[in-house]
């Protein structure tokens, strides 16, 4: 914040804190340092911003990284891992069975321990409870300007009212928006812990049937 301060006194401020004069700009300010997060930063910065605005609006977020950050073995991001093996589909729905790298390299690291007897700071997203991941969310919304990625998985059979709860939970603990995702909600999805094959038709984009191709020759004319 203090370097966007220092790039804002060179290049200006983002324009939402340049008003048509000076007092309008002061209060566009003044609101600004005034809201629910900025009202948290050291009083030097707020003091900044109010002389002379800051270069960019947002600074922080967490990006949604949780499926293609388990998939492809790096960050994750907010997410825990979807879990330590699961199976992954295909593009021709087949499932593929994927081990955790973090598993093997700490097994490697521990001749002794077993991959069923993991220590218990492997925590994995169906683990934790819906109201764990909302809370989660809300925790670290407390340090991040802007809204980040993070969903709420709930078990198989979640109910309407279930999901209603903890979208409630989300907004009580301050989050600026959220997801939850009942398991096995949709007919298909890329990662399960069970090697079902996906039950659903595959159509290509232009794709067309013989009906279809029938009607567009009988427009034509």
């Amino acid at each position: 914040y203090r370097t966007s301060i220092e790039l804002a006194k060179e290049k200006g401020s983002f324009p939402y804190l340049i008003g048509q004069n000076e007092e309008e700009t002061k209060a566009l300010r003044e609101a600004f340092i005034n809201t629910g997060y900025m009202k948290k930063m050291p009083e030097d910065i707020r003091e900044g911003v109010l002389a002379h605005g800051i270069r960019n609006s947002h600074l922080l977020t967490v990006a949604p990284t949780g499926s293609t950050g388990t998939m492809v073995g790096v960050s994750t991001g907010l997410e825990p891992y979807f879990s330590f093996s699961y199976f992954r589909s295909g593009r021709l729905g087949k499932f593929i069975e994927v081990k955790a790298g973090i598993v093997e390299e700490y097994l490697n690291s521990h001749p002794d321990a077993s991959a069923d007897q993991l220590p218990e700071w492997f925590i994995s997203t169906m683990v934790l409870s819906p109201e764990a991941h909302a809370d989660v969310q809300c925790i670290i919304q407390r340090w991040v300007d802007s809204s980040l990625s993070k969903t709420v998985n709930a078990p198989k059979g979640y109910t309407v009212e279930q999901v209603q709860a903890v979208y409630e939970r989300l907004y009580r603990g301050g989050a600026k928006g959220g997801t939850v995702y009942v398991d096995g909600s949709r007919d298909s999805q890329v990662l399960s812990l069970k090697a079902e094959e996906n039950n659903f038709e595959q159509k290509e984009l232009f794709e067309q049937t013989n009906e279809e191709a029938e009607g567009e020759k009988k427009k034509v004319v």
